[in-house]
């Protein structure tokens, strides 16, 4: 049997990339959506994997996709926490909902699922996709930058009681040429990035979903508890 793998928010960008390169790799690859049902299936079909829905803003959503996995596979391999939402707010505009929408999916979602999943993973290697966010000073980005920095501090805690058997990472890119970039960034904003980049480009999502495919694999079998930046050297001046 194959070794099974279950990748949130796996219909598009980073994790859609991750679902590729885990495939290829010879993983038997669940792709979790939310709205982007078409891109979901249609990757489930090349890849030969499965699409599975959930809201991540819904506990009860969560629940059900964790007992579909167990109930039809009675195992996971690999994790990949990758599901995220970004709201660009001001302190200003700051609201009680906004904030706590923001850590229930980038968060709260992950750490139930870990907890729903991991009893079923008798060996295997978990990734939360954080953001180098968490640690510069982003305007605008209050809610997001502290589900990322919330989202570091769970690796290691987590990396600290689920060994040794089970290995916990993350992953944190800067900038990555994704639908959200898109919707976040201006053309102006993506141009200061090519311009001030010390790589003069924003990452690929396959650069993201290379190290994902390097952490879960035996060649990192002793890494655990680390957040990996992948940032086009956007950090190097910090």
């Amino acid at each position: 049997m194959k070794k099974i793998a279950l990748v949130t928010g796996g219909s598009k960008g980073i994790g859609a990339s991750t679902c590729r390169t885990l495939a290829r790799e010879g993983y038997f690859v669940l792709i979790h959506y939310n709205q982007s049902k078409k891109e979901a299936f249609q990757l489930a079909e090349e890849i030969g994997g499965e699409p599975i829905f959930a809201n991540l803003e819904q506990d009860e959503d969560i629940n059900v996709m964790a007992n579909h996995l167990k109930e039809k596979f009675g195992k996971l391999d690999i994790l990949i926490n990758n599901a995220g939402i970004a709201e660009c707010e001001s302190l200003k505009d700051l609201t009680r909902n906004s904030f706590f929408k923001t850590l229930q999916v980038n968060l709260w979602s992950h750490t139930l699922l870990t907890k729903l999943l991991t009893p079923i993973m008798d060996e295997g290697s978990i990734i939360f996709t954080s953001s180098v966010c968490a640690k510069l000073p982003t305007p605008d980005a209050l809610s997001y930058a502290a589900s990322k920095a919330g989202i570091e501090a769970i690796v290691r805690s987590l990396a600290a009681e689920l060994a040794p058997n089970i290995r916990i990472n993350a992953v944190a890119p800067s900038c990555t040429d994704t639908d959200m970039m898109k919707k976040n960034y201006s053309a102006e904003d993506r141009e200061w990035v090519r311009e001030n980049f010390p790589m003069k480009r924003p990452c690929d999502p396959e650069d993201i979903a290379e190290m994902i495919s390097f952490l879960v694999s035996n060649k990192a079998k002793n890494i655990t508890g680390q957040v990996f930046t992948v940032d086009s050297g956007a950090t190097v001046r910090q």
